[in-house]
């Protein structure tokens, strides 16, 4: 089944018609991704490859990361059409905070983050960015 977002009344709904903050199923595919048992490993190694083999991070921002930010921008700029977030919000910038934050929280924080864990990580740092469907926008 392809998934659908549409915009009511302020809020965004998944295409069966339940609430939805801010593209909640790509909240809930990212966690998935994000706790899987490799992938902050395989982050750390690709992090540390940069000084040495920069042409890997590359790589990786052009087939992996690249596609999933534009995705991701596409329902930023819906939800600023809509006056959900604030038209001068950048959402490059939005995009850099909230990849950073998930950074950091990966490869900083000494714990094993599991889905549920992410999941609500992920909630949170778009609540703090304003982008939770609260409709004050940021």
């Amino acid at each position: 089944m392809r998934f659908q977002l549409k915009f009511k009344r302020n809020k965004l709904i998944q295409g069966d018609g339940r609430h939805n903050c801010c593209g909640g199923s790509l909240v809930e595919s990212l966690a998935r991704t994000l706790a899987a048992p490799n992938y902050s490993k395989l982050v750390a190694r690709l992090v540390g490859s940069v000084p040495d083999y920069p042409q890997l991070m590359s790589v990786y921002w052009r087939f992996y990361i690249l596609p999933r930010r534009k995705t991701i921008r596409g329902v930023l700029e819906r939800a600023q059409s809509e006056g959900l977030i604030r038209k001068d919000s950048d959402p490059e910038i939005l995009l850099d905070l909230i990849g950073g934050a998930v950074m950091y929280h990966l490869l900083v924080r000494p714990r094993r983050h599991i889905g549920e864990e992410i999941r609500r990580y992920l909630y949170k740092v778009l609540r703090e960015l304003g982008l939770t469907g609260t409709g004050k926008g940021i």
